[in-house]
């Protein structure tokens, strides 16, 4: 299959040519060999294998928690006491029944809906995991939720605006209208989270205690993550209230409206209104606005990037530094060498990945199989247009230019960056082709993952019996179909890239060469072994080529999402810890 994508693929890209993809039989092959893989040898007694040891009891206890949850959400009518006894039967159960939970989960993923999806996810919004952070995560003097009205204002025009803007234009002001989309004017929830109080706060806390301080010089504007449609600010406290200490500066959570009862615009033009009226009100939030720095991971990272592009296109002040943390750039079903991974990622399935997507784009999956059926599953690239064009609408951009320079797959295994070059990343590179900074400070000793140390480990492994890679080739041909695995969502995945209308304000990756070299510097933090890997690199790449600062730091053996472990994996602490002093730096730039 990466020789499929390699083939596939325009020189310098990692992604799939789109424009090959229906007519080229070894590019429509490569899905089709994806969708033969059994899933379920990934979510056994495998579970995780290829990340750090910190992470492998959560990712168990997920593991444990989703298959449950798929269970009793089949038989959520029961209540009571039959409900508690059922849910710890079956947690009981696959505990120790390996092979039972990995049926259990990958059904779930195949088959589930998006409402399963955010339900599972939106568990952690319940009462017990909302008191965690209270618990045992830093107090801090501020961490309420504030409303901001659907009132429109006007900002100062500090940038040029972009030929063909499609907004009205006063000489010096720019018109911030709320957002509309799907529902109408309506407010916007933030929370605003702050380690000490600050002067300026008098209209959400009242009284100011005596122990309130100056206005901080930085402002942190934060967009949460949840696939679109999962999660809040409350859930991500769990880090932020770290950060809000560690940082002792103003943090402004945005909770965008979910999908897919409000797909996309709707939560990018929250997002945008949210951050121009932070910079309309600066001092209310304890910050002079010396410097503002974006940061969003998974969902988050991609509503910043898409929100810098509209500040450049209004000419609104943009951040000084956007941080997106495991992001994905380009929703769209283009396979590339690290999305094929979600094919055994356990908190990023394939199942659940393409039905988020789906959802975002604001595409009926039902309505979308009918078409795909009148159409034939061949689903040439007007076909599958045409069904995406009924499901959802959206302007396309001009196709961006690709690189003749080869940008392989062997650049980031071929070793360790020797020298200064070891500083700046871990044991992944980016081959000397991005300018990443000579000064950037080495990881922490717990991210790094020397060749020796991983030779002990599997020699330790391999002590202990059958290894996680001795089971996988134990399971041998049972776990390779010769057809693909029938599930409601093979059809729109071998159909191919072109469900998902091209949008450059849903794919970051897809916006106006001219918008993205006015972007601020970028600072993009991945995950050597996450689907959304290829991602950042196609990005950084891109935005490296357009001059633009750049740097891209890659991190080894921690899954998609580990910011939400900060509690339960030393490793995924000590990214939390990274992400902190990448911040730190940037507020003192």
């Amino acid at each position: 299959m990466r020789n499929a994508c390699q083939h596939s693929a325009r020189p310098g890209s990692l992604f799939v040519d789109e424009s090959v993809y229906t007519t080229d039989p070894e590019a429509k092959d490569l899905m089709l060999q994806a969708e033969c893989i059994a899933q379920e040898c990934f979510y056994g007694r495998c579970l995780g294998f290829q990340f750090c040891d910190s992470v492998h009891a959560t990712l168990l206890a997920i593991s444990i928690g989703m298959a449950t949850f798929a269970e009793d959400y089949k038989n959520r009518d029961r209540r009571g006491l039959a409900k508690w006894a059922s849910t710890l039967a079956n947690s009981s159960r696959h505990l120790y029944d390996h092979e039972g939970r990995a049926a259990a989960v990958v059904n779930m993923t195949r088959n589930a809906t998006v409402d399963f999806c955010l339900s599972f996810w939106n568990s952690a919004e319940n009462p017990f995991f909302q008191s965690l952070p209270m618990i045992m995560c830093p107090s801090p003097a501020v961490s309420e939720v504030f409303h901001i009205p659907p009132t429109a204002f006007q900002l100062p025009r500090v940038l040029p605006h972009s030929p063909g803007a499609f907004y009205s234009q006063i000489p010096d002001k720019v018109n911030i209208a709320p957002p509309v989309a799907h529902r109408g004017p309506d407010a916007v929830a933030c929370r605003l989270l702050c380690h000490r109080a600050r002067v300026g706060m008098t209209w959400l806390l009242g009284n100011l205690p005596p122990d309130t301080v100056a206005p901080s010089n930085c402002l942190i504007f934060h967009v949460h993550g949840g696939g679109f449609v999962a999660q809040s600010s409350r859930s991500q406290e769990v880090y932020l209230r770290h950060w809000a200490r560690d940082l002792d500066c103003p943090i402004v959570s945005v909770d965008y409206s979910l999908a897919p009862k409000n797909p996309f615009p709707r939560a990018l033009e929250e997002v945008f209104f949210s951050y121009a009226w932070c910079l309309n009100n600066l001092r209310a939030l304890g910050s002079t606005g010396q410097r503002i720095i974006a940061v969003g991971d998974s969902a988050g990272g991609n509503l910043i990037l898409s929100m810098s592009i509209r500040c450049v296109q209004f000419g609104i002040r943009p951040p000084d530094l956007l941080l997106p943390i495991y992001t994905p750039a380009l929703i769209r079903f283009t396979p590339s060498p690290s999305r094929l991974m979600a094919i055994m990622d356990p908190l990023l399935p394939v199942g659940i990945l393409t039905r988020c997507l789906l959802a975002y784009a604001g595409i009926d999956e039902g309505s979308l199989l009918g078409q795909l059926a009148e159409n034939g599953l061949a689903a040439s690239s007007s076909s599958a247009n045409a069904a995406a064009a009924a499901a959802s609408k959206s302007s396309a951009p001009p196709d961006s230019a690709h690189s003749d320079e080869i940008f392989s797959w062997d650049d980031w295994t071929a070793g360790e960056p020797a020298g200064d070059e070891a500083s700046s990343l871990s044991s992944s590179g980016v081959g000397g082709r991005l300018p990443v900074s000579r000064s950037a400070p080495a990881l922490p000793q717990q991210l790094q993952s020397p060749r020796p140390e991983r030779r002990r480990q599997a020699q330790q492994q391999q002590q202990r019996g059958a290894s996680e890679l001795d089971f996988l080739a134990q399971l041998g041909e049972r776990h390779f179909a010769q057809s693909p695995i029938e599930t409601p969502l093979t059809k729109i995945r071998i159909a191919g890239p072109f469900i998902i209308p091209l949008d450059p304000f849903m794919s970051p990756y897809l916006a106006d060469d001219a918008d993205l070299a006015r972007l601020p510097p970028v600072h993009m933090i991945a995950c050597r072994l996450d689907p959304c890997l290829d991602d950042s690199i196609m990005l950084a790449r891109k935005l490296s080529e357009l001059g633009r600062p750049v740097k891209l730091y890659v991190l080894s053996d921690l899954p998609h999402g580990f910011l939400n472990f900060n509690l339960t994996s030393r490793d995924a602490k000590a990214g939390s810890d990274f992400v902190v002093q990448r911040l730190r730096e940037a507020m003192s730039d």
